[in-house]
């Protein structure tokens, strides 16, 4: 009996240049992805180093996405300092309406009865928070998932003055070696 590769039996033809598992633009520029990657790593360190975000995962996951866009494609449209800080801006106002939504008591009541209730006004934050930087011209991918934190976590004024800070030292760290950045998608 022949013996069949997973991709025949699945049905898939994966092209060879997608079936790499490293990425050629790679070659000889090691040491800018490298270097980049750092960066994003530091920005983001001195970003988040005055908060505990453990506790805060569900907020502060939008930043590390954040600093991957600002840090691996500097020049795109979405790394702007418009997309990211309005971006942010907006769903983090999205997110906290949604949080305060559900502390009414009865919706409360609704979330402590089933989890559709919260898990709908959690998915209407992010729907309302990507229509929103859509008719305003501020889309940044990651602020999604600031609508969706601020929805499910219901921070607090430190933890959104935080938040807040934590972007804008994102974006001016961007900004002072974007000189030095190259787009690596």
């Amino acid at each position: 009996m022949m013996r069949k590769s997973w991709r025949a039996i699945v049905g898939m033809r994966v092209h060879p240049e997608h079936a790499r598992l490293e990425d050629p633009r790679l070659k000889g520029h090691r040491r800018v992805y490298a270097s980049q990657a750092i960066l994003a790593g530091a920005a983001l360190l001195l970003a988040l180093v005055v908060k505990d975000v453990v506790t805060s995962a569900a907020v502060f996951a939008a930043i590390a996405s954040t600093a991957f866009v600002l840090f691996v494609t500097p020049f795109s449209v979405v790394a702007t300092p418009r997309h990211v800080i309005g971006g942010h801006i907006i769903c983090s106002g999205v997110g906290l309406a949604i949080a305060a939504i559900l502390t009414i008591s009865a919706v409360a009541s609704a979330v402590d009865n089933g989890d559709f209730v919260f898990n709908l006004l959690a998915a209407l934050a992010v729907a309302l928070g990507i229509a929103l930087m859509g008719i305003t011209d501020t889309e940044h991918p990651p602020a999604a998932g600031t609508a969706l934190g601020f929805a499910v976590v219901a921070p607090n004024g430190e933890l959104v003055a935080v938040f807040a800070g934590s972007v804008i030292v994102l974006v001016l760290m961007q900004q002072i070696l974007l000189g030095r950045l190259r787009n690596l998608l």
